[in-house]
């Protein structure tokens, strides 16, 4: 019986995170990562980027989320939205939740 696979990686800093962590972090795992979605292109990808990590990466890093989009482009990777505060959406008021999926949307989209 056929079946299928999502490969889906979850890139994610909690708000506050020290920078030098996110650093370490990027030098050693984020650009990796990107490297071998590049090499692996015919494999897809999902990815989700944490709202506070997309927020740090907007500012710190955009060539590495320039990339990342380029490989969207080229079908290599698929985007998955989130809350742009990484909450627990059953945890949050129900008229809270669409604008924190909104608020992520607009920040990803205006990269």
């Amino acid at each position: 019986m056929p079946s299928n696979f999502v490969f889906l990686i979850h890139f994610h800093q909690p708000i506050g995170q020290l920078r030098s962590v996110i650093e370490r972090i990027y030098e050693n795992s984020y650009k990796l990562l990107l490297d071998i979605f590049r090499e692996y292109s015919d494999l897809k990808f999902a990815v989700h980027i944490s709202g506070p990590l997309l927020l740090y990466m907007r500012e710190n890093h955009p060539d590495w989320l320039q990339d990342l989009l380029k490989l969207g482009d080229y079908g290599t990777i698929e985007f998955v939205a989130g809350t742009i505060s990484e909450s627990i959406l059953p945890l949050v008021p129900g008229d809270l939740r669409l604008t924190q999926v909104l608020k992520y949307i607009e920040v990803f989209e205006g990269i």
